[in-house]
This record gives C-alpha cells, sequence and structure tokens, in this order.
C-alpha cells in the first residue's frame, strides 16, 4: 500500500539513500496467470496506485516490476502488462523487472524472456557469484542484455553473504 511505500522512502531519505523500489504481485499468481479478469483488474489498480502516488518522485530512483520472475504460470506475460499498467501513470523513474537474475539460467530460451526485457527502460540484472574468478560472469550477462536491447543497466543485487561476499571485497 502506499503508505508502506512511503514510510519507505522516508526513512531511506532520512538516511540519505534513494530507493529502486520492487513491487511484489498484489494477488495470488493463480487467478493471474489463469487471465482471470477480475484478478487482472485488481492487479492493475494496485500497480496503478502506488506507481501514480510516487511517479515524480525523486527518492524513488527505479520501479522494479517483478523480482527475480521463473517463466512458471505466465509470469512474463504479468510482468508486460505490469510494464503497459505502469507507463499509463507516467513515472519520471524507468521501469525494469530483474528478468536476468542466476548466471547458469541465462542462456536458457523461456518463451517472452527476452520480448518483456526488452519493454523495460534499463537492463536491471543481479549477479551474487562476485568472486574474482567469477567476475567474467557479469560480461556474460552484459552481453546477453545487450543483444536484447542496448539500453543502460544496473545490477541491483550482488552479495552473497554466504559465499564471503561483502561491499569491501567487491
Amino acid at each position: 500500500n502506499t503508505g508502506q511505500v512511503r514510510r519507505l522512502i522516508d526513512e531511506a531519505a532520512a538516511c540519505g539513500l534513494t530507493v529502486s523500489l520492487v513491487i511484489a504481485p498484489h494477488g495470488s499468481l493463480g487467478p493471474l496467470a489463469r487471465n482471470d479478469e477480475k484478478a487482472l483488474a485488481d492487479e492493475k489498480a494496485y500497480i496503478q496506485r502506488i506507481v501514480g502516488e510516487f511517479r515524480n518522485d525523486p527518492r524513488i530512483v527505479l520501479w522494479d516490476l517483478y523480482n527475480e520472475p521463473k517463466d512458471w504460470g505466465g509470469q512474463y506475460r504479468l510482468i508486460q502488462r505490469r510494464i503497459l499498467w505502469a507507463r499509463e501513470m507516467g513515472p519520471t523513474q524507468p521501469l525494469t523487472a530483474s528478468i536476468y537474475h542466476w548466471l547458469p539460467d541465462i542462456k536458457k530460451d523461456y518463451p517472452g524472456r527476452a520480448e518483456t526485457e526488452a519493454m523495460a527502460d534499463v537492463h536491471n540484472f543481479h549477479l551474487y557469484d562476485c568472486s574474482a574468478g567469477a567476475m567474467a560472469g557479469i560480461e556474460q550477462m552484459v552481453a546477453t542484455l545487450k543483444a536484447i536491447s542496448d539500453r543502460p543497466m544496473v545490477c541491483t543485487e550482488c552479495l552473497a553473504r554466504t559465499r564471503g561476499d561483502t561491499f569491501g571485497r567487491i
């Protein structure tokens, strides 16, 4: 809800931070995947309420409209709809979804994945293995995304403390 978003960005701003806001699905994915009209209307209202309220807020630097989707139950179709619904609200911040997020998975061809990624204003990827030997993975990720479109890129998740990653080491 917009109250929770406001509290989050207020607290972040008090610490001198901006936010890359991830919007989780509002309802169960089952009805959304089956194209249930009521569920889709509720999801659209949810997306547009949040994006509309904060579309010009400089404390939000990026809208991540879905975090790490799989192709279970039409999630790429839902992300495409979310991008279109958010665009209708005229946000000044770029729209994206963290579709590419696991290095061994980037070469898999999921139906609709690249098409959905191409709709984003910026490429947003996650890469958790930032060890010295695995940094070549960033080059693979960049090449994969550039092949889809030549848009700006941002890595919004990169720390895996269970693998020994720290801000200092990375």
